[in-house]
Protein backbone atom coordinates (compact mmCIF):
# COMPACT_ATOMS: atom_id res chain seq x y z
CA UNK A 1 0.00 0.00 0.00
CA UNK A 2 2.82 2.39 0.90
CA UNK A 3 4.61 1.56 -2.31
CA UNK A 4 1.46 2.33 -4.28
CA UNK A 5 1.09 5.68 -2.57
CA UNK A 6 4.74 6.51 -3.23
CA UNK A 7 4.34 5.58 -6.89
CA UNK A 8 1.22 7.74 -7.12
CA UNK A 9 3.01 10.71 -5.62
CA UNK A 10 5.98 10.11 -7.92
CA UNK A 11 3.77 10.04 -11.02
CA UNK A 12 1.97 13.22 -9.97
CA UNK A 13 5.27 14.93 -9.26
CA UNK A 14 6.62 13.88 -12.65
CA UNK A 15 3.46 15.17 -14.40
CA UNK A 16 3.68 18.44 -12.50
CA UNK A 17 7.34 18.76 -13.42
CA UNK A 18 6.63 18.09 -17.11
CA UNK A 19 3.78 20.60 -17.09
CA UNK A 20 6.00 23.18 -15.41
CA UNK A 21 8.76 22.63 -18.00
CA UNK A 22 6.21 22.93 -20.82
CA UNK A 23 4.83 26.15 -19.37
CA UNK A 24 8.34 27.56 -18.97
CA UNK A 25 9.22 26.70 -22.56
CA UNK A 26 5.96 28.21 -23.79
CA UNK A 27 6.62 31.46 -21.91
CA UNK A 28 10.18 31.58 -23.27
CA UNK A 29 8.95 31.16 -26.84
CA UNK A 30 6.25 33.81 -26.38
CA UNK A 31 8.87 36.20 -25.02
CA UNK A 32 11.25 35.55 -27.91
CA UNK A 33 8.46 36.07 -30.45
CA UNK A 34 7.22 39.30 -28.83
CA UNK A 35 10.79 40.67 -28.59
CA UNK A 36 11.30 40.32 -32.35
CA UNK A 37 9.90 43.85 -32.76
CA UNK A 38 13.06 45.17 -31.11
CA UNK A 39 15.46 42.66 -32.65
CA UNK A 40 14.66 42.58 -36.38
CA UNK A 41 13.47 45.05 -39.00
CA UNK A 42 12.39 42.77 -41.85
CA UNK A 43 8.96 41.08 -41.38
CA UNK A 44 10.12 38.08 -43.46
CA UNK A 45 13.10 37.57 -41.17
CA UNK A 46 10.70 37.60 -38.21
CA UNK A 47 8.52 34.97 -39.89
CA UNK A 48 11.55 32.71 -40.37
CA UNK A 49 12.32 32.90 -36.66
CA UNK A 50 8.66 32.43 -35.67
CA UNK A 51 8.21 29.23 -37.68
CA UNK A 52 11.37 27.75 -36.13
CA UNK A 53 10.09 28.58 -32.65
CA UNK A 54 6.75 26.90 -33.37
CA UNK A 55 8.34 23.77 -34.83
CA UNK A 56 10.63 23.49 -31.79
CA UNK A 57 7.77 22.91 -29.34
CA UNK A 58 4.95 21.32 -31.36
CA UNK A 59 5.01 17.84 -32.98
CA UNK A 60 5.38 19.12 -36.53
CA UNK A 61 6.74 17.14 -39.48
CA UNK A 62 6.27 20.17 -41.74
CA UNK A 63 5.03 23.72 -41.27
CA UNK A 64 4.27 26.87 -43.24
CA UNK A 65 3.10 30.45 -42.85
CA UNK A 66 0.96 31.67 -45.72
CA UNK A 67 -0.03 35.31 -46.19
CA UNK A 68 -2.81 36.82 -48.29
CA UNK A 69 -1.41 38.78 -51.23
CA UNK A 70 -3.22 42.16 -51.19
CA UNK A 71 -3.08 42.39 -55.00
CA UNK A 72 -4.34 38.92 -55.93
CA UNK A 73 -6.14 38.00 -52.67
CA UNK A 74 -4.50 34.58 -52.88
CA UNK A 75 -2.68 32.76 -50.09
CA UNK A 76 1.04 32.49 -50.80
CA UNK A 77 3.66 30.62 -48.75
CA UNK A 78 6.09 33.09 -47.18
CA UNK A 79 8.13 30.65 -45.07
CA UNK A 80 8.02 26.86 -44.74
CA UNK A 81 9.76 23.89 -43.19
CA UNK A 82 9.70 20.28 -44.38
CA UNK A 83 7.70 20.94 -47.56
CA UNK A 84 8.96 20.38 -51.13
CA UNK A 85 10.37 23.48 -52.79
CA UNK A 86 7.68 23.53 -55.50
CA UNK A 87 5.07 24.08 -52.74
CA UNK A 88 5.94 27.79 -52.98
CA UNK A 89 4.32 27.86 -56.42
CA UNK A 90 0.92 26.88 -55.01
CA UNK A 91 -1.59 29.73 -54.66
CA UNK A 92 -4.83 29.13 -52.79
CA UNK A 93 -7.97 31.22 -53.05
CA UNK A 94 -9.86 32.07 -49.89
CA UNK A 95 -12.01 29.06 -49.06
CA UNK A 96 -9.83 26.69 -51.09
CA UNK A 97 -8.27 23.81 -49.15
CA UNK A 98 -7.98 23.65 -45.37
CA UNK A 99 -5.75 26.71 -45.33
CA UNK A 100 -8.14 28.71 -47.49
CA UNK A 101 -11.10 27.64 -45.30
CA UNK A 102 -9.30 28.88 -42.17
CA UNK A 103 -8.41 32.19 -43.85
CA UNK A 104 -11.95 32.72 -45.13
CA UNK A 105 -13.73 31.91 -41.87
CA UNK A 106 -11.08 33.21 -39.48
CA UNK A 107 -11.31 30.11 -37.28
CA UNK A 108 -8.67 27.56 -36.22
CA UNK A 109 -9.08 24.01 -37.51
CA UNK A 110 -7.73 20.61 -36.45
CA UNK A 111 -7.87 17.72 -38.93
CA UNK A 112 -7.19 14.27 -37.41
CA UNK A 113 -6.86 12.61 -40.83
CA UNK A 114 -6.50 14.79 -43.93
CA UNK A 115 -7.30 11.83 -46.20
CA UNK A 116 -10.83 11.90 -44.85
CA UNK A 117 -11.32 15.63 -45.38
CA UNK A 118 -12.48 16.65 -48.88
CA UNK A 119 -11.09 20.17 -48.40
CA UNK A 120 -7.49 18.97 -48.14
CA UNK A 121 -5.09 19.86 -50.95
CA UNK A 122 -1.89 17.85 -50.73
CA UNK A 123 1.49 19.61 -50.78
CA UNK A 124 3.27 16.66 -49.16
CA UNK A 125 2.03 13.06 -49.64
CA UNK A 126 3.41 12.07 -46.22
CA UNK A 127 1.07 14.40 -44.31
CA UNK A 128 -1.80 12.72 -42.42
CA UNK A 129 -2.87 15.27 -39.80
CA UNK A 130 -2.89 19.06 -39.74
CA UNK A 131 -3.78 22.02 -37.57
CA UNK A 132 -4.17 25.55 -38.96
CA UNK A 133 -4.73 28.87 -37.20
CA UNK A 134 -5.68 32.18 -38.85
CA UNK A 135 -3.54 35.29 -38.43
CA UNK A 136 -6.08 38.01 -37.58
CA UNK A 137 -4.76 41.53 -38.20
CA UNK A 138 -5.33 44.57 -36.00
CA UNK A 139 -8.32 45.50 -38.15
CA UNK A 140 -9.99 42.15 -37.44
CA UNK A 141 -9.39 40.83 -40.97
CA UNK A 142 -7.37 37.62 -41.60
CA UNK A 143 -3.98 38.30 -43.16
CA UNK A 144 -2.68 34.73 -43.32
CA UNK A 145 -2.60 31.26 -41.82
CA UNK A 146 -0.07 29.23 -39.78
CA UNK A 147 -0.10 25.47 -40.57
CA UNK A 148 1.70 22.54 -38.99
CA UNK A 149 1.49 18.94 -40.25
CA UNK A 150 2.40 15.46 -39.06
CA UNK A 151 2.90 12.12 -40.82
CA UNK A 152 0.70 10.30 -38.29
CA UNK A 153 -3.08 10.59 -37.97
CA UNK A 154 -4.41 12.09 -34.71
CA UNK A 155 -0.98 13.56 -34.03
CA UNK A 156 -2.26 16.81 -32.52
CA UNK A 157 -4.18 17.34 -29.29
CA UNK A 158 -6.47 20.15 -28.20
CA UNK A 159 -3.57 21.57 -26.19
CA UNK A 160 -1.45 21.67 -29.36
CA UNK A 161 -4.15 23.67 -31.11
CA UNK A 162 -4.37 26.07 -28.17
CA UNK A 163 -0.59 26.50 -28.16
CA UNK A 164 -0.47 27.16 -31.90
CA UNK A 165 -3.29 29.70 -31.50
CA UNK A 166 -1.35 31.41 -28.70
CA UNK A 167 1.86 31.60 -30.73
CA UNK A 168 0.01 32.70 -33.88
CA UNK A 169 -1.76 35.55 -32.11
CA UNK A 170 1.52 36.83 -30.69
CA UNK A 171 3.28 36.39 -34.05
CA UNK A 172 0.53 38.34 -35.83
CA UNK A 173 0.95 41.29 -33.46
CA UNK A 174 4.69 41.28 -34.13
CA UNK A 175 4.31 41.07 -37.91
CA UNK A 176 1.66 43.81 -37.87
CA UNK A 177 3.97 46.13 -35.96
CA UNK A 178 6.96 45.35 -38.19
CA UNK A 179 4.85 46.00 -41.30
CA UNK A 180 3.72 49.31 -39.81
CA UNK A 181 7.29 50.32 -38.99
CA UNK A 182 8.43 49.29 -42.48
CA UNK A 183 5.56 51.24 -44.03
CA UNK A 184 6.45 54.35 -42.03
CA UNK A 185 10.06 54.06 -43.16
CA UNK A 186 8.96 53.69 -46.77
CA UNK A 187 6.65 56.70 -46.45
CA UNK A 188 9.51 58.73 -44.96
CA UNK A 189 11.75 57.72 -47.87
CA UNK A 190 8.96 58.55 -50.33
CA UNK A 191 8.42 61.97 -48.76
CA UNK A 192 12.14 62.70 -48.92
CA UNK A 193 12.23 61.54 -52.55
CA UNK A 194 9.11 63.59 -53.32
CA UNK A 195 10.74 66.76 -51.96
CA UNK A 196 13.89 66.10 -53.99
CA UNK A 197 11.76 65.36 -57.03
CA UNK A 198 9.86 68.61 -56.62
CA UNK A 199 13.12 70.56 -56.43
CA UNK A 200 14.49 68.77 -59.47
CA UNK A 201 11.38 69.43 -61.55
CA UNK A 202 10.65 73.02 -60.55
CA UNK A 203 14.20 74.31 -61.12
CA UNK A 204 14.13 73.34 -64.82
CA UNK A 205 13.04 75.94 -67.38
CA UNK A 206 12.71 74.29 -70.78
CA UNK A 207 9.27 72.66 -71.14
CA UNK A 208 10.55 69.52 -72.88
CA UNK A 209 13.17 69.07 -70.16
CA UNK A 210 10.54 69.55 -67.45
CA UNK A 211 8.20 66.95 -68.97
CA UNK A 212 10.94 64.35 -69.39
CA UNK A 213 12.17 64.98 -65.87
CA UNK A 214 8.64 64.44 -64.53
CA UNK A 215 8.32 61.00 -66.14
CA UNK A 216 11.85 60.00 -65.08
CA UNK A 217 11.28 61.00 -61.47
CA UNK A 218 7.82 59.40 -61.37
CA UNK A 219 9.25 56.14 -62.68
CA UNK A 220 11.80 56.11 -59.85
CA UNK A 221 9.43 57.26 -57.12
CA UNK A 222 6.53 54.92 -57.96
CA UNK A 223 8.76 51.90 -58.79
CA UNK A 224 6.69 51.26 -61.91
CA UNK A 225 7.57 49.79 -65.31
CA UNK A 226 6.53 52.73 -67.47
CA UNK A 227 5.52 56.35 -66.96
CA UNK A 228 3.86 58.62 -69.52
CA UNK A 229 2.74 62.25 -69.57
CA UNK A 230 0.01 63.59 -71.85
CA UNK A 231 -0.78 67.30 -72.31
CA UNK A 232 -4.35 68.39 -72.95
CA UNK A 233 -5.31 70.80 -75.72
CA UNK A 234 -8.74 72.31 -74.93
CA UNK A 235 -9.05 73.61 -78.51
CA UNK A 236 -8.91 70.15 -80.09
CA UNK A 237 -10.13 68.24 -77.03
CA UNK A 238 -7.25 65.80 -77.42
CA UNK A 239 -4.44 64.43 -75.31
CA UNK A 240 -0.98 64.27 -76.87
CA UNK A 241 1.89 62.19 -75.51
CA UNK A 242 4.82 64.49 -74.72
CA UNK A 243 7.10 62.40 -72.49
CA UNK A 244 7.58 58.71 -71.71
CA UNK A 245 10.06 56.80 -69.56
CA UNK A 246 10.64 53.06 -69.18
CA UNK A 247 12.83 51.17 -66.76
CA UNK A 248 16.29 51.37 -68.29
CA UNK A 249 15.01 51.81 -71.84
CA UNK A 250 14.91 54.56 -74.43
CA UNK A 251 11.35 54.58 -75.71
CA UNK A 252 10.28 56.45 -78.82
CA UNK A 253 6.53 56.52 -79.18
CA UNK A 254 3.79 58.85 -80.40
CA UNK A 255 0.19 58.84 -79.26
CA UNK A 256 -2.82 61.10 -79.57
CA UNK A 257 -6.08 60.35 -77.76
CA UNK A 258 -9.59 61.69 -77.63
CA UNK A 259 -11.01 62.11 -74.14
CA UNK A 260 -13.73 59.52 -74.74
CA UNK A 261 -11.34 56.80 -75.90
CA UNK A 262 -9.69 55.58 -72.69
CA UNK A 263 -9.51 55.75 -68.92
CA UNK A 264 -6.80 58.35 -69.44
CA UNK A 265 -9.46 60.68 -70.82
CA UNK A 266 -11.77 59.71 -67.97
CA UNK A 267 -9.22 61.08 -65.51
CA UNK A 268 -9.52 64.43 -67.30
CA UNK A 269 -13.31 64.43 -67.58
CA UNK A 270 -13.91 63.37 -63.97
CA UNK A 271 -10.91 65.24 -62.58
CA UNK A 272 -9.95 62.33 -60.35
CA UNK A 273 -7.35 59.59 -60.20
CA UNK A 274 -8.35 56.50 -62.20
CA UNK A 275 -7.00 53.01 -61.51
CA UNK A 276 -7.11 50.11 -63.96
CA UNK A 277 -6.16 46.78 -62.38
CA UNK A 278 -5.93 44.76 -65.60
CA UNK A 279 -5.53 46.56 -68.91
CA UNK A 280 -6.27 43.36 -70.84
CA UNK A 281 -9.82 43.28 -69.47
CA UNK A 282 -10.68 46.88 -70.37
CA UNK A 283 -11.32 48.70 -73.60
CA UNK A 284 -8.00 50.48 -73.36
CA UNK A 285 -6.59 50.96 -76.85
CA UNK A 286 -3.63 53.22 -76.21
CA UNK A 287 -0.06 51.93 -76.11
CA UNK A 288 -1.19 48.62 -77.61
CA UNK A 289 2.30 47.79 -78.98
CA UNK A 290 3.95 48.82 -75.70
CA UNK A 291 1.37 47.06 -73.55
CA UNK A 292 2.08 43.85 -75.44
CA UNK A 293 5.85 44.29 -75.67
CA UNK A 294 6.43 45.25 -72.02
CA UNK A 295 3.59 43.18 -70.59
CA UNK A 296 1.92 46.16 -68.93
CA UNK A 297 -0.90 45.11 -66.62
CA UNK A 298 -2.06 47.79 -64.16
CA UNK A 299 -2.34 51.56 -64.62
CA UNK A 300 -2.78 54.64 -62.45
CA UNK A 301 -3.80 57.88 -64.21
CA UNK A 302 -3.96 61.24 -62.43
CA UNK A 303 -5.02 64.58 -63.93
CA UNK A 304 -2.43 67.36 -63.85
CA UNK A 305 -4.09 70.59 -62.75
CA UNK A 306 -3.01 74.17 -62.11
CA UNK A 307 -5.31 76.78 -60.60
CA UNK A 308 -8.36 74.58 -61.31
CA UNK A 309 -7.39 74.14 -64.96
CA UNK A 310 -6.63 70.65 -66.27
CA UNK A 311 -3.48 70.73 -68.37
CA UNK A 312 -2.62 67.04 -68.73
CA UNK A 313 -2.52 63.51 -67.34
CA UNK A 314 0.29 61.61 -65.59
CA UNK A 315 0.23 57.81 -65.97
CA UNK A 316 2.10 55.03 -64.16
CA UNK A 317 2.09 51.42 -65.42
CA UNK A 318 3.20 48.16 -63.77
CA UNK A 319 4.08 44.85 -65.44
CA UNK A 320 2.47 42.80 -62.64
CA UNK A 321 -1.09 42.95 -61.30
CA UNK A 322 -1.05 45.66 -58.66
CA UNK A 323 -3.65 47.47 -56.58
CA UNK A 324 -2.30 50.90 -55.72
CA UNK A 325 -2.83 51.63 -52.03
CA UNK A 326 -3.95 54.97 -50.62
CA UNK A 327 -0.40 55.98 -49.75
CA UNK A 328 0.80 55.38 -53.32
CA UNK A 329 -2.16 57.32 -54.70
CA UNK A 330 -1.47 60.29 -52.42
CA UNK A 331 2.18 60.35 -53.44
CA UNK A 332 1.20 60.13 -57.11
CA UNK A 333 -1.39 62.91 -56.80
CA UNK A 334 1.09 65.15 -54.98
CA UNK A 335 3.61 64.52 -57.74
CA UNK A 336 0.98 65.41 -60.35
CA UNK A 337 0.29 68.66 -58.44
CA UNK A 338 3.99 69.56 -58.43
CA UNK A 339 4.12 68.72 -62.12
CA UNK A 340 1.30 71.18 -62.83
CA UNK A 341 3.26 74.00 -61.15
CA UNK A 342 6.48 73.07 -62.97
CA UNK A 343 4.74 72.90 -66.38
CA UNK A 344 3.05 76.27 -65.92
CA UNK A 345 6.30 77.82 -64.70
CA UNK A 346 8.10 76.50 -67.78
CA UNK A 347 5.36 77.85 -70.05
CA UNK A 348 5.48 81.22 -68.30
CA UNK A 349 9.27 81.30 -68.58
CA UNK A 350 9.03 80.55 -72.30
CA UNK A 351 6.49 83.35 -72.76
CA UNK A 352 8.67 85.81 -70.86
CA UNK A 353 11.73 84.71 -72.82
CA UNK A 354 9.87 85.08 -76.12
CA UNK A 355 8.48 88.46 -75.02
CA UNK A 356 11.95 89.69 -74.09
CA UNK A 357 13.30 88.46 -77.41
CA UNK A 358 10.48 90.28 -79.22
CA UNK A 359 11.21 93.46 -77.24
CA UNK A 360 14.89 93.22 -78.09
CA UNK A 361 14.06 92.84 -81.77
CA UNK A 362 11.65 95.77 -81.55
CA UNK A 363 14.27 97.91 -79.81
CA UNK A 364 16.81 97.03 -82.48
CA UNK A 365 14.35 97.89 -85.22
CA UNK A 366 13.42 101.17 -83.49
CA UNK A 367 17.10 102.08 -83.06
CA UNK A 368 17.75 101.19 -86.69
CA UNK A 369 14.82 103.35 -87.77
CA UNK A 370 16.02 106.31 -85.74
CA UNK A 371 19.56 105.86 -87.11
CA UNK A 372 18.20 105.70 -90.67
CA UNK A 373 16.22 108.89 -90.09
CA UNK A 374 19.32 110.68 -88.77
CA UNK A 375 21.38 109.53 -91.73
CA UNK A 376 18.64 110.62 -94.16
CA UNK A 377 18.45 114.02 -92.45
CA UNK A 378 22.22 114.50 -92.65
CA UNK A 379 22.21 113.51 -96.31
CA UNK A 380 19.47 116.03 -97.03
Amino acid sequence: MKISIKKGFSLKNQMATNRSEQDTKTIDILYRISSLVNRVEDPNEALEIIIDEIVSILPARSASIELINPDTHLLEIEVMRGLPEDARDVRLALGQGITGWVALHGQPLSIADVYKDPRYISLNPDVRSEIAVPMIGSNGIPIGVVNIDNAEPNAFSEDDLKLLTLFTNEATKVVDQLWMIKKLREQTDQLRALINTGRSIVKKRELSSVLQSITNETLELMKCRLCALFLYDPKTGQLTLHAISGAGEEIAFEERLDLDETAVGTAIRRRKTIEVYDLAWTEENHFVPLVQKLGLVSMLACPIEHEEEVIGVLNAYTDVPHRFNNSEKRIFETLAGLSGVAIQNARLYNRIFNSEETLRKTERLTTLGLLSAEIAHEIR
